[in-house]
């Protein structure tokens, strides 16, 4: 996929073959993945393994067990796939648990409690919203010992009027998205499209603010969500209960950027920023250096849900199969991105 006419600094991606026939696999499955190629995901429904890894020849490797006892979680969710680690996080008990790539048990500690499951890669850390007196606000998340810190301070601006209780100016509540940078943090709202974009050290580099009108959602879209919840019985008062449904999903104002949908970076530092579209199937991934916008690139993925990984040079994004046959089908579309490097942060 070549990047716009006339704006070369958009990187250019190259389709991959997309991986089908995965058991297990949904469109809403948390993924990872590294700069070779493999990747990792949880297989709730199968039941048997905590985790999936997928090596770039197909082969799949299970890890861990499910349950409570060592080496075994019982909702895992995929953290990170460096070297010959891999670390999941377990919803149930708090703890994040490492294995190595043969599927054997190394060591867990400790979440903490109060760490939400908003967790991801920065750097040899882990990054989560926790919860406090005066709002949400991310911490890192050593995996080595749990322990954790905050790495912006609670009385920074763009925080406060994003996240913390009862000082947002929007009359819409912020959809919190966290992210990372270049060794720092990302912060956001997914409904206004406005980033901050930290530093190592904490201090706010730069905010970036598409200024996108709100977004609604496709007629696509509402009919799955009105038929879905047809289906669980959700709606009364008969079609004309139908017909006030379907007016309030196709009204009501949805975010850009859902909370599963991290900005990340790829090998060359750059921003990267998925976010769904008013378009059935279409996702917009918007690319970003330094803060400046490079520009858009428009990635077709059906049933998108915001489940999507970026490493090195490697992008890859869960969709739902053209010839999807169940809701919980799934295909992983791959990318490689030309020119990335291979060092840039996660």
């Amino acid at each position: 996929m070549a990047p716009a006419p006339g704006n070369a600094a958009l990187p250019e991606l190259v389709a991959l073959a997309p991986v089908t026939g995965i058991d297990g696999l949904s469109p809403r499955s948390r993924i990872v993945i590294d700069g070779e190629g493999s990747w990792l995901f949880a297989a709730p429904r199968l039941s048997q393994s905590a985790l999936v890894l997928v090596e770039p020849d197909g082969r799949q490797q299970p890890i861990g067990g499910v349950g409570e006892g060592p080496g075994e979680a019982r909702f895992a969710v995929p953290m990170r796939l460096v070297g010959d680690s891999v670390v999941g996080f377990d919803l149930a008990t708090r703890r994040l648990i490492v294995w190595g790539r043969d599927g054997r048990f190394v060591e867990s500690h400790e979440a903490g409690r109060d760490a939400l499951p908003l967790l991801w890669p920065l750097g040899e850390h882990l990054l989560a919203m926790r919860s406090g007196p005066g709002g949400r606000i991310p911490v890192l998340v050593d995996p080595t010992s749990g322990e954790s810190m905050a790495p912006i301070s609670v009385d920074d601006s763009l925080y406060r009027a994003l996240f913390a209780t009862g000082t947002s100016a929007s009359a819409r509540p912020a959809t919190a998205v966290l992210g990372t940078w270049r060794g720092g943090v990302v912060i956001g709202d997914g409904a206004r499209f406005t980033f901050g974009l930290y530093q190592a050290d904490g201090r706010l580099h730069t905010v970036i603010d598409r200024d996108l009108p709100d977004r609604h959602r496709s007629p696509a879209e509402v009919e799955r969500l009105l038929t879905a919840a047809r289906d669980a019985g959700m709606i009364t008062g008969g079609e004309a209960g139908v017909a006030a449904e379907r007016r309030r999903l196709a009204e009501e104002p949805v975010p850009w950027v859902s909370g599963p949908s991290h900005p990340r970076s790829d090998g060359d530092g750059r921003l990267w920023i998925l976010r769904a579209t008013e378009a059935d199937s279409v996702v917009a991934a918007e690319i970003f250096a330094d803060g400046t916008h490079l520009g858009t690139v428009a990635l077709t993925c059906p049933g998108f849900a915001g489940e999507w990984a970026l490493a090195a040079d490697r992008l890859a994004l869960v969709c739902a199969p053209l010839d999807e046959a169940s809701p919980d089908d799934a295909e992983l579309r791959r990318y490689r991105i030309v020119g990335a490097g291979g060092s840039g942060a996660r």
